[in-house]
């Protein structure tokens, strides 16, 4: 039994549909894993201002008022 022209097409786009959503999936998981990098790197910025004084505890409780918004979060910080 012959393989039509169409089903060979169709056959080659559901490969290429498969390996754009495996290329979709790794490029998600690298800027997820870019922004947690960035995230951190910020909050140990932030951490070593405290330590030295650049910025004042209150102002960084201030900024966490303002901004956190799940209680769980808050709790975090005893806002």
């Amino acid at each position: 039994m012959t393989i039509s022209k169409l089903d060979q097409l169709t056959k080659k786009r559901e490969e290429l549909n498969a390996r754009i959503q495996v290329l979709k999936a790794k490029e998600n998981q690298k800027k997820r894993k870019e922004d947690t990098k960035r995230k951190i790197l910020i909050g140990g910025v932030i951490m070593k201002m405290l330590k030295t004084g650049e910025m004042p505890q209150e102002r960084l409780n201030q900024l966490l008022d303002k901004h956190l918004e799940r209680t769980m979060d808050r709790e975090l910080f005893k806002i």
